[in-house]
Order: structure tokens, then sequence, then C-alpha cells
């Protein structure tokens, strides 16, 4: 589930639906929500600043 919420925050916002918010909520509490939120959105933002400046992404 929380690849999903991965999937919508980097692909497809219409993703994060109220049946997916229920989910998330049913496994996470808000704090941790926002933390896991706030690793995904950091995690998408280093890969493209690996790639803008010519870095191969991590693992290659």
């Amino acid at each position: 589930m929380a690849l999903d919420w991965t999937y919508a925050i980097a692909y497809d916002s219409t993703k994060a639906d109220d049946a997916l918010w229920a989910r998330l909520h049913s496994a996470f509490s808000e704090p941790e929500l926002v933390d896991l939120g706030c690793a995904i959105g950091f995690e998408l933002g280093r890969q493209h600043w690996r790639r803008s400046v010519g870095l191969p992404a991590r693992g290659d």
C-alpha cells in the first residue's frame, strides 16, 4: 500500500483517492504518513537532481 502511494505521488495523483487514504490510515498514523510522504518526495527530488547533473541513478 505504501508503494501505491509512492506511485500516486510520482506518476498519477488521481490514484490517491479516498480508498487509498483509508487503507493508508488503517496501517499508518498521521505522523507516519507525513514522514513517508516526505521521504518519497525527497527521494524523487534527489533522483531528478542526479539526472540533471549527469550522475547515474543509484545502483547503476
